[in-house]
């Protein structure tokens, strides 16, 4: 079981909004062709939006210090399977890029920083649909 903190009821709307201020600027980043600070905010969209699911569903986020235990934590969610195995083998990819792409020496590749971005453009899509309904 992963480390979940509990949250307060309603959380999962600011860990939304987040997600989707990071993924917008994210975006914004990809066209100024700036690749590091792009893939850095596709990743910390895709955590923000996995925050909102495990607030939604349930009532916590996960609090410990890797963050790959994300992908622990969304295995606890009650959600379709073959959807959730889609999304949590992008959350995987994606968090494993996070610190080369935040502190490593080498130059985050354009078609790194979009895969990531595209990715929590999928992931964020994903969990509208489960925190805010169709």
């Amino acid at each position: 079981m992963a480390q979940i903190k509990r949250t307060q009821v309603g959380s999962e709307t600011n860990y939304l909004r987040r997600a989707s201020d990071y993924l917008n600027d994210a975006r914004s980043l990809c066209e100024q062709n700036r690749w590091a600070s792009a893939a850095s905010l596709g990743i910390h969209a895709i955590i923000a939006s996995c925050d909102a699911m495990t607030a939604f569903f349930l009532r916590g986020k996960y609090s410990g210090s890797d963050h790959k235990g994300l992908v622990v934590a969304l295995g606890e969610l009650r959600v379709d399977p073959g959807e959730l195995k889609r999304i949590k083998k992008l959350v995987g990819d994606s968090l494993s890029s996070k610190t080369e792409v935040e502190y490593g020496e080498r130059t985050v590749r354009p078609n790194e920083a979009r895969a990531i971005v595209s990715a929590a453009e999928e992931i964020l899509n994903w969990t509208k649909k489960h925190v805010e309904g169709p």
